[in-house]
């Protein structure tokens, strides 16, 4: 897979005929037909619908799409960027990249749970490192430290690297979140369910839920006995917790990911899920490659503060 592969899934999207994509990127339709179809095998995954009324983004085609429009702006972005500095003399990059700064990456999902013990432990016995601090999904965490780009990362699961290790810190629960406004106690919400089923489930939308569909499903059933009839996506924490604040939905979420933030939201409401409700890791991921900065001792540190 390449940009040139992106740009033509983006371009069907957009023209929703595989006709009018291909004039836009001056190409023959039967070489833009065949190069969607070879994507498809490779990923396994059917990316439109074709009709006579034209042709669709399906269900993954439309996640996949998305994910693709980011990737090829965030490409632009780089490029323009690197070409300014060759034009205009950008020595500062040289000097964010150098090879004795920290890199440190944080998968958003944990950063209310990570951010303030792994900055003081850098203000308290690192206090002349110079830190890149970035934050990204689990899955390009992980490519970032096998590759060599970062030294280390703070993950919502495993997956064995060459040159990646991991340690766990911490295993966390998922709490329910409903609206205050709907005036029931903590304890009779699982009575509840029929009446919260009424409601849409409001769901993060982020890469990294893939990888707990067991978890996710396993959660229904606690909440509900089945999957919820109706279901909104939303891809920023602070906007799934307005929306439960102003009472057009319930969710669940990572004890982590909102202990910090429920002070904020008084009108959001917070119970206990059953004692075997599902539970995952939070993980430190490092490199094991040789680095002019001691990682395994900054590691060591972390593991100890939890």
């Amino acid at each position: 897979m390449d940009t040139e592969d992106l740009r033509s899934l983006i371009a069907i999207a957009r023209e929703r005929s595989i006709s009018k994509a291909a004039a836009s990127l001056h190409v023959t339709q039967s070489t833009l037909s065949s190069r969607v179809h070879k994507l498809e095998e490779s990923l396994g995954l059917r990316m439109f619908e074709r009709s006579w009324e034209g042709t669709a983004l399906t269900v993954e085609g439309q996640f996949f799409v998305d994910s693709a429009l980011q990737t090829l702006n965030e490409l632009l972005d780089m490029t323009q960027f690197l070409h300014a500095r060759k034009e205009r003399g950008y020595e500062h990059l040289d000097e964010m990249t150098n090879g004795s700064r920290l890199h440190i990456g944080i998968n958003p999902f944990v950063l209310s749970f990570i951010g303030k013990p792994l900055f003081l432990i850098l203000a308290r016995d690192y206090p002349d490192a110079d830190c890149r601090i970035s934050s990204d999904r689990t899955m390009a965490l992980i490519d970032s430290i096998d590759s060599g780009n970062l030294h280390l990362g703070f993950t919502t699961f495993r997956e064995e690297r060459p040159n990646v290790g991991f340690r766990a810190l911490r295993e966390d629960t998922c709490i329910l979140l409903y609206p205050a406004g709907l005036g029931w106690s903590p304890e009779e919400i699982h009575l509840r369910a029929d009446e919260l089923q009424a409601m849409p489930f409001l769901m993060l939308d982020h890469p990294d839920i893939v990888n707990f569909r067991a978890e996710t499903k396993q959660l229904f059933q606690h909440i509900l006995g089945t999957p919820p009839k109706r279901a909104h996506l939303v891809d920023d924490l602070h906007v799934l917790m307005e929306m439960i604040s102003a009472g057009c939905g319930y969710g669940s979420i990572a004890r982590m990911q909102v202990q910090e933030l429920l002070p904020q939201y008084p009108m959001v409401r917070t119970a206990e899920l059953m004692a075997d409700s599902p539970t995952f890791t939070i993980y430190l991921a490092y490199s094991t490659r040789r680095a002019s900065f001691p990682i395994l001792e900054l590691a060591d540190k972390i593991t100890a503060s939890f």
